[in-house]
């Protein structure tokens, strides 16, 4: 799969393990299939997510933007209100996350900027996805570095379109940040506890 990363797992249910020196972290990936009833706006996954940042919905293919569901428990709501057309063939993908957490970074494209600052320094280019306009972004489109995404020239966003980015966060690598001010740590253990 890649230098770090092993996959396992048959049918709906996948899981990807990234590991490494100071990341780590596994993620399982449910895979969960319907054809929507006419207006159908409720779909009954295999399991609770813990955030909407650990879902990714396709319907006929096409990426969705957070902002057009929610859920409760392991039931996801799609277009509330006006549900989804008979026939869609709706897919929802779950990560489930083991040592990490999923993040979501959004942005408006304004047709000239290349770089996008990232909450967390992304580890790995295969931790993050990135869409526009709910279309993937290939790799080569873009390069990563610290907390900063760029695209490459050429490939800027174009003016009043939707950027995502998911980043899958190992959480061994935030406990790295823990040593960001060493002196303040060690004048107050409780304090390196707390965050640990």
């Amino acid at each position: 799969v890649g230098d770090g990363i092993t996959a396992s797992g048959t049918g709906a249910t996948k899981t990807i393990t990234v590991s490494g020196t100071s990341t780590g972290g596994q993620v399982t990936i449910e895979k969960n299939s319907f054809t929507a009833t006419a207006s159908q706006q409720n779909f009954a996954i295999t399991s609770a997510p813990d955030s909407v940042n650990n879902l990714q919905i396709y319907l006929d293919g096409v990426y969705q933007s957070k902002s057009n569901y929610s859920f409760s428990g392991n039931t996801v709501t799609i277009n509330s209100g006006t549900g989804v057309s008979v026939g869609t063939k709706v897919e929802i993908i779950h990560l489930k996350v083991t040592n990490a957490r999923v993040e979501l970074n959004s942005y408006t494209g304004n047709g000239s900027t290349l770089t996008f600052a990232v909450q967390s320094t992304i580890q790995n280019e295969n931790n993050v996805q990135v869409y526009i306009d709910g279309v993937y972004q290939f790799k080569d489109t873009y390069s990563t570095s610290g907390t900063n995404l760029t695209f490459g020239s050429g490939n800027a966003p174009p003016s009043g379109s939707i950027v995502e980015l998911i980043h899958i966060v190992p959480t061994n690598a935030e406990n790295d940040l823990a040593n960001y001010n060493v002196a303040l740590i060690n004048s107050n253990t409780n304090a390196q506890k707390d965050y640990l």
